[in-house]
C-alpha cells in the first residue's frame, strides 16, 4: 500500500508533472517523490473537493462512527467521544477537501504527515505500533466513506471515473506517508536511545573508573550535566543525616549571591519529593515562607532525579532547571536519572572513603593514646620493681662484704631471680608475640604460663581452636588479655587465673578471672593498664567490662563483634555494645 504511487509512465500515453503550488518548493524528502500529477488529476480532485465541502460535517460523524473502539477510546465512553471525534473529524477532511479544490497535493502531504508525525511522537514506544495501525485503518474508513459519497454526489458526471482513481492514487500516497512517519519517528527514537546510552556509559566510565574524594565527585558530576543534560542551571542536593534534611551542596549556573541563599534552604522527607517532582508534581512548595523552588531558582520547568544506595538509603538528587517554556523530553529526563544512579555509585564509594580515613585516623589517634599508656605503665613497674629489686639486691651485696659472711647472699639470689623475672616479662611486653607464627590462643597461653608460673599461680585455659578472632584484632586482643593476666598476678594475688575464648551468637568473647583480693570499682582508681585495655577495644569496635568486687577476685570480659570490621562500623555508626 505504501509502495503504490500510480501506474508507470510509459503506459498512461500522457506525461506526468510536478504539481506545483505555494509549498511545494518547502516540502520535506518525504512528500516530494509523491509530486508527480497531472492537470486534469489535479483538476479531478478539485472538483472533488467542491462536491463534497457540503457533507464535511455528515463525513465526519460516519468516519467517527465507523472507527470504533479504538478510535474512541482517547475521548472516553458514550455519545460526547463520537461527537468530539466527529469534530476533529470533520476539521481534517476540510482541511484535506479544502487543499484538493485549491490544487495544493503538496500542502495537503505536508499536513498529513506533520499531523501523523505530532501524533506518533506523542505515544510511548510501546504504544507506537498499536497508533501505526489506528491511522492505516481511520486511513482506509476515511477514504472508503469518500469514495461512496463521491459516486452518490457525482453520478452522470462524466469525469466519475477519474475522480475515484485519482482519489484513490491520493489515498494510496496518504498511507504511504503514514508508513514513511512512522519509519522517521522510530529512527528519531532509536537514535534517542543510542544517545542515552552513549551518554550513561560515558557518565559512568568519568565518575567509576578511579577514586575520587566527595568533592572531586560532586564537581565532576556537575561538569557531566553540563555537557549532557540542556538546561540553563543544576543543582546536587545530598542528604544531611545530621540535619535530617536536603541540603543543595553544589549547583551550576548560578550567580553566587543566588546559589548561596538558596544553599540556606533545608528540605526536610515529607516535602522532599513534591518539592522537586519526584512525585509527578511541579512547582510545590517547599515549606514556610520560602516559596516553591521553581520561583526561588527563576525558572520554568525542571526535571529531577533521585540518587540513593545499594540498601535504597537516600544520598541525594540531581535536578535541573529550564528559564524556557520548552520543557524537557522523556530521553532527556532518562539521561539525568541514568546520570544520578551512575552518581549514585561514585557518592557511595566517596563517601565510604572518607569514612574508612576518619576510622583509620581514629584508630591511630587511639593507638597512639595507648602507645604512650604503655609507656607511662613501663616506667611505673621498671621505677616501683625492677628498680627496688636491684635496690634490695645492691643493699645484700654491700652488707656481706661489710660483715665478710655469706649468710645474706641467698635473698640477694631471690632477689636477683625475681628481678630477672621481672625484667624477661618487660622484654615480653615491649616485643609481643609473633602471632604470625603462632595463633592467638597459643600467644595467650605461653605468655600465661610465663607470668603465672614464677609466681606459683595455677592457670585453666579454654582456648578452643575453632573460636576464630578476625585477623585486623589479634595484636589488640591478646594485648588486652596480657595486661588482664599481669594486673591479676602483680595486683590480685590469686591461686588461679581461668583464661576462655567462647562464641556469644556474633560476639566472640575473652574472659580472663582470678580469684584473687579484687577490689571497688566504684572506690579504685584504675591505673593506664587499664585504661589502655580500654582504649584498644573501643579501636577495634569492641566492649570491654570489668566486674570486680573486694574478696571476689575479678573478671575481664572482652566481647568482640566479628559480623563486622572496623571499616564497616564507620559506615553502621557504633558497633554493638560498644561502651
Amino acid at each position: 500500500m505504501a509502495g503504490s504511487v500510480g501506474p508507470p509512465l510509459a503506459n498512461t500515453g500522457v506525461d506526468r508533472v510536478t504539481a506545483r503550488d505555494a509549498d511545494a518548493d518547502s516540502c520535506s524528502d518525504v512528500v516530494a517523490p509523491l509530486l508527480l500529477w497531472t492537470d486534469e488529476e489535479l483538476d479531478a480532485l478539485a472538483e472533488l473537493g467542491s462536491a463534497l465541502s457540503p457533507y464535511v460535517g455528515e463525513l465526519g460523524r460516519l468516519w467517527a462512527e465507523n472507527l470504533g473502539g479504538d478510535g474512541l477510546r482517547a475521548y472516553g465512553s458514550g455519545p460526547q467521544p463520537v461527537e468530539a471525534l466527529a469534530q476533529v473529524n470533520a476539521w481534517l477532511l476540510e482541511g484535506l477537501l479544502l487543499g484538493l479544490r485549491g490544487r495544493q497535493v503538496a500542502a495537503v502531504f505536508q499536513a498529513t504527515l506533520d499531523y501523523d508525525l505530532a501524533l506518533l511522537r506523542w505515544q510511548t514506544q510501546s504504544d507506537l505500533r498499536s497508533t501505526l495501525a489506528q491511522l492505516y485503518h481511520s486511513l482506509e474508513v476515511c477514504a472508503s466513506l469518500v469514495l461512496l459519497r463521491t459516486r452518490e454526489t457525482c453520478a452522470g458526471n462524466p469525469r466519475l471515473p477519474l475522480m475515484l482513481s485519482t482519489f484513490s492514487r491520493l489515498a494510496l500516497q496518504l498511507g504511504s506517508i503514514v508508513g514513511q512517519a512512522f519509519y522517521q519517528v522510530r529512527s528519531e527514537e532509536l537514535r534517542e536511545s543510542l544517545r542515552v546510552t552513549a551518554s550513561l556509559l560515558e557518565s559512568s566510565r568519568e565518575l567509576n573508573t578511579r577514586a575520587a574524594s566527595l568533592d572531586g565527585v560532586l564537581l565532576q558530576l556537575t561538569q557531566i550535566v553540563n555537557r549532557l543534560v540542556r538546561c540553563d542551571e543544576h543543582l546536587i542536593f545530598l542528604w544531611d543525616q545530621a540535619e535530617g534534611s536536603y541540603v543543595i551542596r553544589i549547583g551550576s549556573g548560578f550567580r553566587p549571591a543566588e546559589l548561596a541563599r538558596l544553599r540556606g534552604l533545608r528540605f526536610p522527607p515529607e516535602t522532599w519529593r513534591s518539592v522537586t517532582g519526584l512525585d509527578g508534581g511541579v512547582g510545590s512548595r517547599v515549606g514556610g515562607d520560602d516559596g516553591d523552588l521553581l520561583t526561588a531558582c527563576g525558572a520554568q520547568n525542571h526535571a529531577a532525579a533521585e540518587m540513593t544506595g545499594a540498601d535504597g538509603s537516600p544520598l541525594g538528587a540531581l535536578v535541573a532547571f529550564r528559564r524556557g517554556k520548552d520543557p524537557f523530553s522523556a530521553s532527556e529526563v532518562r539521561i539525568l536519572r541514568g546520570v544520578a544512579q551512575n552518581a549514585a555509585l561514585a557518592i557511595a564509594n566517596a563517601l565510604l572513603l572518607e569514612q574508612l580515613g576518619q576510622q583509620a585516623q581514629l584508630r591511630e589517634q587511639a593507638s597512639g593514646a595507648a602507645r604512650d599508656a604503655e609507656r607511662l605503665r613501663l616506667g611505673r613497674e621498671l621505677h616501683d620493681g625492677v628498680l627496688q629489686d636491684l635496690s634490695a639486691v645492691k643493699l645484700g651485696i654491700e652488707k656481706a662484704l661489710k660483715r665478710g659472711t655469706v649468710e645474706s647472699l641467698p635473698s640477694v639470689i631471690d632477689a636477683t631471680v625475681r628481678t630477672m623475672h621481672e625484667v624477661r616479662r618487660l622484654v615480653d611486653d615491649l616485643r609481643p608475640a609473633d602471632l604470625s607464627a603462632a595463633s592467638l590462643r597459643e600467644a595467650i597461653a605461653g605468655y600465661a604460663r610465663v607470668i603465672a608460673g614464677g609466681r606459683g599461680v595455677e592457670l585453666k585455659l579454654d582456648l578452643p581452636a575453632t573460636i576464630e578472632v578476625p585477623e585486623w584484632a589479634t595484636r589488640d586482643v591478646y594485648r588486652i588479655a596480657q595486661e588482664a593476666v599481669a594486673n591479676a598476678v602483680r595486683h590480685a594475688g590469686p591461686t588461679t587465673i581461668e583464661i576462655r575464648l567462647l562464641r556469644d551468637g556474633a560476639n566472640v568473647i575473652l574472659a580472663v578471672r582470678d580469684d584473687g583480693t579484687g577490689f571497688c570499682l566504684d572506690e579504685a582508681v584504675l591505673g593506664g593498664g587499664v585504661l589502655g585495655m580500654r582504649e584498644r577495644a573501643a579501636a577495634i569496635g569492641a566492649n570491654l567490662a570489668i566486674i570486680s568486687a573486694a574478696g571476689a577476685g575479678t573478671l575481664v570480659r572482652l566481647a568482640l563483634p566479628c559480623a563486622a570490621t572496623p571499616a564497616t562500623d564507620a559506615l553502621g555508626g557504633d558497633p554493638p555494645g560498644r561502651s
